[in-house]
């Protein structure tokens, strides 16, 4: 059984990030505690971060926020997903297999795109890129922590099947981790330069700004 929970979207641009997005679950299952069952012993877990293909778009004029944002050189964000497919035996949850999946996204105004602005393009695709590798760090972190709460959380407790497991999981995690996750992210992500300082290197060094005479 393979269940999907779709955590929030994260952006980090060329300004402070901005967070936006929706938790999603397609069970209906409710998240009602596991009873306590002495014969299920520890289960076997396994967690693993896929980081998918980079996306490259010019279109970040249409982000609804871009103004208020102050208009950004560049911007990256990646939509995830946690899948969950396990084994139950009686009553007991014998194997769990984590999958968080990552989907990053580089947007950059469409302006850049033209050859003229290639200096310009790579410097900011550049920059972006490297907010792309903390986030699979990160990203790589959580998927060592939802294995860690899973084995917690199910050993000698009961798993009648795999809607209420799951459910079970998604609300034990909902206590906290994400929340702790969404606070290590973001400082990570601001943590190792200057945005707007940043943006200034990149005009001056492509030449997008005036020299003075």
């Amino acid at each position: 059984m393979t269940a999907w929970l779709r955590l929030p979207i994260f952006v980090a641009a060329l300004v402070p990030a901005l967070a936006v997005g929706a938790v999603w679950a397609p069970s209906d299952a409710r998240a009602a505690p596991l009873a306590p069952e002495a014969k299920c012993q520890k289960p076997l877990v396994k967690s693993k971060m896929i980081y998918g293909r980079e996306k490259v778009s010019y279109d970040l004029e249409r982000q609804p926020n871009f103004r208020s944002a102050g208009k950004p050189l560049g911007w990256y964000y990646a939509t995830d997903e946690v899948g969950y497919r396990m084994q139950i035996q009686g009553g007991c949850l014998k194997s769990l297999d984590i999958k968080v999946k990552v989907f990053p996204v580089i947007q950059l105004r469409g302006i850049y795109k033209q050859k003229r602005k290639k200096c310009a393009r790579q410097s900011i695709l550049e920059h972006e890129r490297r907010h792309s590798k903390v986030a699979k760090r990160q990203f790589k972190k959580l998927a060592s922590d939802i294995k860690k709460v899973a084995i917690k959380l199910f050993t000698g407790k009961s798993a009648p099947d795999p809607n209420t497991a799951a459910a079970a999981l998604n609300g034990e995690l909902d206590k906290g981790l994400y929340r702790r996750f969404r606070k290590k992210y973001n400082a990570a992500q601001d943590g190792f330069h200057d945005d707007l300082k940043q943006a200034r290197i990149i005009r001056k060094k492509c030449r997008l700004v005036k020299r003075k005479r």
